[in-house]
């Protein structure tokens, strides 16, 4: 049993099989179908505009709020389309899910499309645009207030808004993101001029967190800031950066070096007062703050390995002489916050590749991380070459238990087989290049002889040959199916 739509329907029905019931629902004004749902809204909105502004995200909204989706049309006061875009679509779409109407020219004109679930249709429609109208006049008010400050005036607001009591305020903050910036900037090969731009974008990024239009609608963070750079005259490059930057598009650009800076800033901060996230809690937004440093660098957004972001981020706190933990102390719990971030994102590359490169390339870049990995797979593939990368340094480990710690000199003088010296000429290559000498030195030579002149030399040079491996990556890690 089961029943139809609140408003259109009434009483229960049976159904025997699952046919049955989509279309028993149906014939009750309920579609139950979620992509038939989406069919709906998307020709439904379209049919009351052809200009409708339709986003995958708030299709998807709408699609999960509604049982059978009917649109309508409304407006608002003409006078609130003077608002900047961003405030229009972000109070329609955000705050009320309701779509945006443009004109052929791409502006936001003063009608929009909402949908419902059913109900009398021209009271919600004066709902909504009661609703709407009370909105934009709120953000206008705001918006008219702030007209009456600069940018720069908003910065010096910020000295009174701590971002959290550890770490300063956000005028603090801003200092570090404008260094962090420059550096990022600097060490991804940018100009001198965008160099500039993006130290002053750093600067202002976080200025709007003292506007009142931001206090009115949160989400309009970066947005905000990036217009009221632009209405004071700042080149568009650095307004473009503070507009975009807490959702840039990932590459080499200004926006995504801001955001760089901005997250390393948050990371090395509250790993640097021990707020490290636990099982699924993570209030600090850190998991997320790691990710988007790692999305960033994978996509060409800067090339330092990430220990050194957060060296230049823990340097910029030290400056300023607020007390968070060294470097050496920040270390391990990132290593281990990265290395979960890995497993999470990289799921295509095999785990025990992804165990046998960290074992190398903790401190590495993500991108050369990365790469290795894909290498790494390719040579696991050849089963005779990782069981050759296996043999020193399990003889090794085995000459450790008993106290045996190889040197770093090797003496060719002590050679007794062909075998070692071909080992040892051939030490500079990988992979082809080292699987025959080291089966043949192996099967020509005991390597833990009583002759401890002789033990010691073997041990040194598989030693160098275990280093060799170990710079791409710990082979003993990989596994090798059936053994």
């Amino acid at each position: 049993k089961s029943r139809g739509h609140r408003f259109y329907s009434h009483g229960d029905f049976s159904a025997n099989t699952f046919d049955e019931l989509l279309e028993s629902l149906r014939d009750r004004k309920v579609e139950a179908d979620l992509l038939r749902r989406r069919e709906l809204v998307i020709s439904q909105a379209k049919s009351c505009s052809s200009n409708v502004l339709l986003t995958d995200e708030l299709v998807t909204e709408n699609v999960n709020l509604c049982e059978w989706p009917i649109a309508l049309i409304g407006s608002f006061r003409e006078e609130f389309t003077s608002l900047p875009r961003p405030v229009l679509i972000t109070a329609m779409a955000k705050h009320e899910r309701f779509f945006p109407v443009q004109n052929i020219d791409g502006n936001i004109t003063n009608q929009f499309v909402s949908i419902t679930n059913g109900g009398d249709i021209e009271t919600i429609r004066r709902g909504n645009e009661w609703v709407l109208n009370a909105r934009f006049n709120d953000a206008k008010f705001f918006y008219d207030e702030d007209s009456k400050s600069t940018l720069n005036e908003f910065l010096e607001k910020t000295k009174r808004i701590v971002f959290q009591e550890k770490l300063g305020t956000i005028r603090q903050r801003a200092e570090r993101i404008a260094t962090l910036s420059r550096l990022i900037a600097e060490d991804s090969g940018f100009s001198k001029e965008e160099i500039s731009f993006a130290e002053t974008a750093g600067l202002y990024a976080k200025a709007d967190l003292s506007t009142g239009l931001v206090s009115e609608l949160p989400s309009l963070q970066g947005k905000v800031g990036g217009e009221y750079a632009s209405r004071d005259g700042m080149p568009i490059e650095v307004c473009e950066a503070i507009f975009n930057h807490y959702e840039p598009e990932l590459g080499k650009n200004l926006a995504t070096v801001l955001m760089c800076a901005d997250q390393v800033d948050r990371l090395a901060g509250y790993l640097g007062i021990d707020e490290i996230p636990t099982g699924s809690s993570d209030p600090f937004a850190i998991r997320k703050a790691l990710t988007l440093l790692i999305d960033a660098q994978v996509n060409d957004g800067f090339r330092r390995p990430l220990i050194e972001l957060l060296l230049l981020a823990v340097q910029e706190y030290k400056k300023q002489n607020i007390d968070i933990a060294s470097i050496e102390e920040i270390e391990t719990p990132y290593l281990e916050l990265l290395k979960s971030r890995y497993e999470a994102m990289f799921v295509e590359i095999p785990y025990d590749v992804r165990e046998a490169v960290w074992e190398s390339h903790a401190h590495s870049s993500v991108t050369r991380y990365v790469e290795t990995c894909k290498s790494v797979v390719e040579m696991s593939k050849d089963v005779r070459f990782v069981r050759a990368a296996k043999r020193p340094a399990n003889i090794l480990a085995a000459a450790k238990k008993k106290g045996l710690i190889p040197g770093t000199k090797i003496d060719v003088s002590l050679f007794e087989h062909e075998s070692e010296k071909e080992l040892y000429e051939r030490m500079s290559g990988l992979h082809d290049g080292l699987i025959a000498p080291i089966d043949a030195f192996f099967d020509g030579v005991m390597v833990m002889t009583e002759d401890v002149s002789l033990r010691d030399n073997r041990l040194a040079l598989l030693a160098q040959v275990d280093e060799r491996f170990k710079q791409l990556a710990d082979f003993t890690k990989i596994v090798i199916e059936g053994e």
